[in-house]
């Protein structure tokens, strides 16, 4: 398996983000930003990649029991098809683990009435750990729209949009997303159907919206902002068998960032 967001091999037991990304409108005619071609469907969780595509040691169990509530007013409904080992039923009350394997058989979509066409396929997308910790620490300004700020100011402001929310009726979201909590609206003001938005929308109507939730939405916007200035989509990862190559993965790398720290020291001279 290799990393959604850096490429990196991903092997068992290394931690993992887990994320269900939704295939966009846009994607079959190429997409502006990072959800150009596939937008985070789900806050994510924690898991341990275990082989084949799956992961154990799931972490979040209430975010887990969204993730299902939401695929309850979308998901497309299919039958055993002639492979019973991969062409698996798909039904509105899957449990997490037939879930996960529907989407690694890459069997699950959904449907979404605000676009064209009307269904859409989700995928997985594991992101290693190591290298979400990355992106939450990084920091930088920008030239042209200002400070790239630390996790944790996500992190408040989604708390603060949280409390806007709770004490406004019949608040408008885009409102809100260009009141202050312009990083946010990555993440929050897509199309309820394909995005983390409905998940919010769910546990704000059944009052459990927890900090563990708010947290992981706003670690998925900070990630985000990075993937907006690094001019990187949000993927699905890759199946890539057994075969790690470090070796070459640590060349590629290092040839990259040579090339970025180049063209930086002349931006900067």
């Amino acid at each position: 398996m290799s990393c959604g967001i850096s490429g990196l091999p991903i092997e068992v037991g290394d931690p993992v983000k887990i994320l269900l990304l939704t295939e966009t409108s846009d994607s079959r005619i190429g997409g502006f930003g990072p959800n150009g071609y596939w937008t985070p469907r789900t806050p994510p969780i924690s898991g341990v990649y275990d082989d084949y595509g799956h992961a154990s040691y799931y972490k979040e169990k209430e975010i887990q029991e969204l993730w299902l509530k939401v695929f309850e007013k979308d998901i497309v409904e299919m039958q055993t098809g002639d492979n019973e080992y991969h062409d698996v039923a798909v039904h509105k009350h899957m449990t997490f683990d037939e879930l996960m394997n529907a989407i690694i058989e890459r069997r699950v979509k959904i449907t979404d009435t605000y676009t064209r066409p009307k269904t859409h396929e989700v995928s997985m997308s594991m992101v290693r750990q190591d290298v979400w910790d990355i992106l939450l620490e990084m920091t930088f300004e920008t030239t042209y729209d200002g400070e790239l700020k630390p996790v944790q100011s996500y992190v408040k402001s989604m708390h603060i949009f949280h409390d806007s929310i709770l004490k406004m009726k019949n608040v408008e979201y885009s409102a809100l997303l260009g009141g202050g909590y312009g990083p946010l609206s990555l993440i929050l003001s897509l199309s309820p159907a394909s995005s983390i938005r409905e998940h919010y929308n769910i546990a704000l109507d059944t009052n459990t919206v927890t900090d563990e939730l708010l947290q992981n939405i706003a670690e998925t916007a900070k990630v985000a902002s990075i993937l907006h200035y690094i001019h990187k989509k949000w993927m699905p990862s890759h199946y890539s068998g057994q075969s790690s190559y470090w070796k070459i993965n640590s060349k590629y790398h290092k040839a990259i960032a040579k090339i970025s720290d180049k063209k930086k020291k002349t931006h900067e001279d």
